[in-house]
C-alpha cells in the first residue's frame, strides 16, 4: 500500500495539480469537492426552512430507499420497506414510516385484493422535496 504523502497542492484553475501523480490525497479536484459542499450548503438551506419537513438521518435515508423504487414504478409493501435492515432495525424503521407519513410526505394505501398488504406511496410534498433537492444538485453543479 502507497504511503500517502502530504504535499502542498498548486492551484491550477479549478484543479489541484500534485507532484506525485500516485499520491491519492484528500480530494483530486477543488471543483468536484466544491461542488459538493454547494450542495451540501443548499440542502442545509432548504432544510431550514419553515416549511421543510424536518427530516432526522434516518427518515431521510429511509424517503431515499423508498424513492428509488418509486422511480422504478416499483409498488412498496410497508413489509418492504420495514425488512431495509441496511438501514435500520424493523422497529425503527416502522418508527420512522409513522413519522414520514405523520410529516405528511408518504401515505398507506391499502391493497384493494387483500386488506393486509398495504403500500407505501409518495405525497405531493415528498416530489416537492424530491424537486428541491434537484435544483440544489442542479445549482450545485452550474455553480
Amino acid at each position: 500500500m502507497p504511503t500517502l504523502q502530504w504535499q502542498t497542492p498548486k492551484k491550477y484553475r479549478d484543479n489541484v495539480i500534485v507532484k506525485n501523480p500516485n499520491n491519492i490525497g484528500f480530494l483530486s479536484t477543488m471543483k468536484s469537492s466544491a461542488a459538493y459542499l454547494r450542495f451540501l450548503n443548499l440542502t442545509k438551506s432548504i432544510e431550514a426552512l419553515p416549511a421543510a419537513p424536518g427530516l432526522d438521518l434516518i427518515e431521510r435515508e429511509v424517503l431515499s430507499a423508498l424513492a428509488l423504487r418509486w422511480n422504478k414504478n416499483q409498488p412498496i409493501l410497508i413489509a418492504d420497506a420495514i425488512s431495509l435492515k441496511e438501514i435500520a432495525s424493523q422497529a425503527t424503521l416502522h418508527g420512522r414510516l409513522k413519522q414520514l407519513k405523520k410529516k405528511g410526505l408518504v401515505k398507506i394505501i391499502p391493497d384493494s385484493s387483500d386488506g393486509r398488504r398495504k403500500y407505501i406511496e409518495p405525497t405531493q410534498k415528498s416530489r416537492n422535496y424530491f424537486d428541491q433537492m434537484a435544483k440544489c444538485v442542479v445549482r450545485a453543479a452550474k455553480a
